[in-house]
């Protein structure tokens, strides 16, 4: 699991040069418009950044966003996906394993893992970055 943390950055830092390598030159690029959807009551989130410059894999950046006293429960994880704790307090459970994250917490979880997310009060800012094969 901590090679996959640490090379996760090396891949997303790869994909940004490739993607800023992809702009034409004299011609500034338009930012897109980022649209936030409901996933369930409470929880909405946005596809921020999606890019396939990668052979083979798929890196995707999102957003989501948790209110006061609502929780995503037991769903399955397609990928790996590293998450950061923007704001709010958590327990995130992976595979039956709890744990408690504060602002600035950073974690991963796998393809084919068991994932929930309580929120502890107030609102809750996640951003994920997921890294999946195509096919």
């Amino acid at each position: 699991m901590l090679k996959v943390m640490l090379l996760t950055p090396v891949v997303l830092i790869g994909c940004a040069t490739a993607v800023l390598a992809q702009a034409k030159p004299g011609r500034p690029q338009a930012p897109e418009r980022v649209v936030y959807e409901s996933l369930a009551p409470g929880i909405v989130g946005a596809h921020v950044f999606t890019s396939d410059v990668l052979k083979d894999v798929t890196v995707e950046v999102s957003d989501v966003i948790l209110g006061p006293g609502k929780s995503a429960l037991d769903f399955l994880v397609r990928g790996v996906v590293m998450m950061e704790l923007k704001s709010g307090e958590v327990e995130t459970t992976i595979d039956g394993q709890a744990a408690r994250r504060r602002p600035g917490a950073y974690w991963v979880v796998r393809s084919g893992q068991r994932y929930a997310i309580k929120n502890l009060g107030g609102q809750v800012v996640i951003q994920a970055f997921s890294i999946t094969r195509r096919k």
